[in-house]
Parts: C-alpha cells; structure tokens; sequence
C-alpha cells in the first residue's frame, strides 16, 4: 500500500515538474517571440486572421469569415509558421494553431493600420486617363 501511495506521489512530482517547464519555456518563447511580432503581425488584418488561425478553422473558413483572399491569408500562415507564431497542423490539430495571444505578443488591433490592397496593374485608378 505504502508502495503505490510513494507511487502516485512520484507522479504527481512529474507533472508538477513537466507543468512547471512547460510555463517556463512559454514564457521564454513568447518573450523572444514578442520582440519581432509586430513585424511580422503589421495590419490589422494579418491581426484578424491570426486571430482566427485556431487549429479547427481552415483557410477558406478564415477567408469566409475575414473576406481576405485564400492565397493571401495562405502567405500569411506560411510567414507565421517561419517566424514560430503558429503550429502546423499535427494530431491534435487538422489546422495550424496560434501559439500565441495578440495581448501576449503586445499587438493591439486598435495600434495597427489597414493594409493597402496593391491594385491590379491591369486596372487603372479612379481619375487616371486610360490611354
């Protein structure tokens, strides 16, 4: 009895042990993680959609709920992988996962400015003479 009462106190240690290096390396990877997230997170639409990067939603999801074309918010997903913001899709996730808060990243929607949209170099601008 005494043997799995020790047992059972062993494990409770391990996972102490483990939830405590698990805290320690977050802390770690957001702090380093935090000093080039508003390079890479620059729009408050790169903002939305890594808002929404949950593991459940998927690209064309995000793109339903955001209106940002799929290609794009694929090329954000891409530099937030690269820039270690995102996990990749794995057995508990069918989609990447924000690793990340916006407010453990210092981001606030509110502090970023709208992208703007580049123009299809086919189109011309409002008051330009088509030639």
């Amino acid at each position: 009895m005494a043997d799995k009462i020790d047992t059972a106190q062993e494990i409770m240690k391990i996972r102490q042990d483990i939830t405590d290096i698990k805290m320690y390396l977050r802390i770690t990877a957001v702090t380093a993680a935090r000093s080039i997230a508003s390079t890479i997170i620059n729009t408050k639409e790169k903002a939305i959609v890594y808002e929404k990067i949950d593991g459940e939603n998927s690209q064309y999801k995000i793109e339903s709920l955001t209106k940002i074309p799929q290609r794009t918010i694929s090329r954000w997903t891409d530099d937030f992988l690269r820039a270690g913001f995102v996990s990749p899709p794995n057995q508990e996730y069918k989609y990447c996962k924000a690793l990340f808060t916006l407010r453990e990243l210092d981001i606030a929607l509110t502090d970023l400015k709208q992208r703007k949209i580049r123009q299809d170099r086919t189109t011309k601008s409002v008051g330009e003479k088509l030639r």
